[in-house]
């Protein structure tokens, strides 16, 4: 490796560790565990899924989906109906309180995030932060 490559190798190294400790911290929150986000936020932007797909998205075991749905299924945050073109599948749904959970979730940390960013930055850095996020996308985008 030559010094560039090396160079944008420790930006690679600190951007990803950011972006972890960030969301780490964004989880520290009352509300569903992460997995059971990460579930209805899956179904909240593609619609109704089955576990196989669901588990396939979040790339773990069908089994352990299966578990992971039974929650949300207990807590009333999603119902299982039958497959309307196969009977044999069940498709997972969100319910209202589901819906709400994710909202809530969302609005909380925006709130957090909003203060963070009016009490943090300065108007200048607030638009630097804005160009740096339009180049996070970029890279996020591309993967």
């Amino acid at each position: 490796m030559d010094i560039e490559t090396d160079s944008v190798a420790a930006l690679a190294f600190e951007l990803r560790d950011t972006i972890s400790r960030g969301i780490r911290r964004l989880h520290l929150e009352p509300g569903p565990p992460l997995s059971q986000l990460t579930v209805i936020s899956h179904l909240r932007r593609g619609g109704p899924m089955s576990t196989n797909e669901l588990a396939a998205i979040e790339q773990v075991r069908p089994q352990s989906m299966s578990i992971t749905v039974g929650l949300l299924e207990k807590g009333g945050m999603i119902v299982r109906r039958p497959h309307p073109t196969d009977r044999r599948q069940m498709l997972i749904d969100l319910t209202p309180k589901g819906i709400k959970a994710l909202e809530d979730v969302y609005a909380r940390r925006e709130n957090s995030l909003t203060t963070i960013i009016l009490q943090q930055l300065t108007r200048d850095e607030q638009k630097e932060l804005r160009r740096a996020l339009l180049l996070v996308r970029r890279i996020i985008d591309a993967q």
